[in-house]
Formats: C-alpha cells, structure tokens, sequence
C-alpha cells in the first residue's frame, strides 16, 4: 500500500474535517490499517516525515494520542487518480476513487479530466 492510500484509509476513517484534532489511540490506528501497532507507529512516523499528518503522542496512562490531517483527501485522491491514469492503469484510478471518496464531486471532476484528455487525442 501506498503511503497516500495509508493517509486516505485513516483520514475516512477519523476525520471529521480537515485540521481537526482528532483523538486517537495507536491500536485504532493498528486496526484502521489492518497491521499491528509496531508497524502502524512506522507508518505514521512516515505520513508525519511526509507532512501528511502531525502526530502527537499521547504521554502517560490513559493519554489519547492525537492526529491533525494537513492534505485535504479529495484533492490528493483527485491526483493519484489522474497519476494512476496517465501510467495506464486506470482499473486503479477508478478503484481508488470508488473506496475512497467521500462525495461524487470528486468523481466528476475526475471524468471531466479523463474527457478532456482523451478529446485531445
């Protein structure tokens, strides 16, 4: 999995909106990603390397660790998608958009982009 598809998979599942603090715990992390919570400390370690995410860990016994999401989903979603297009494999494009986007909005652009792209031929 793709770092980006990390950052889309935890922001659908704790985001509320962008730049919220959300109050998390590192086995729901764990579980979010389908790993165990050694390697989900590694992969958000990455995501905050990448400027994805700003994690804060929780200090003590029963301290709540926190997350701030910094890329908004839809935009950087919209990118993969159109990445994934021009490679040629837009089986995943669609994929990607289907699983994780939020509004149809981002879909339409996505179809607006293809329709242009394939005019232009």
């Amino acid at each position: 999995m793709l770092t980006i598809e990390h950052y889309l998979t935890l922001y659908r599942r704790f985001a509320d909106k962008l730049r919220d603090e959300v109050e998390v715990s590192l086995v729901d992390v764990a579980d979010a990603l389908y790993c165990t919570e050694r390697n989900a400390r590694l992969i958000l370690r990455k995501l905050s390397e990448e400027s994805f995410i700003e994690w804060k860990a929780g200090q003590g016994r029963g301290n709540r660790s926190r997350i701030i999401f910094r890329e908004d989903n839809e935009s950087l979603l919209l990118g993969l998608a159109q990445k994934f297009t021009e490679a040629g494999d837009c089986n995943k494009a669609f994929h990607l958009l289907q699983t994780f986007s939020a509004d149809t909005a981002t879909i339409e652009i996505f179809m607006a982009w293809m329709s242009n792209g394939l005019s232009s031929l």
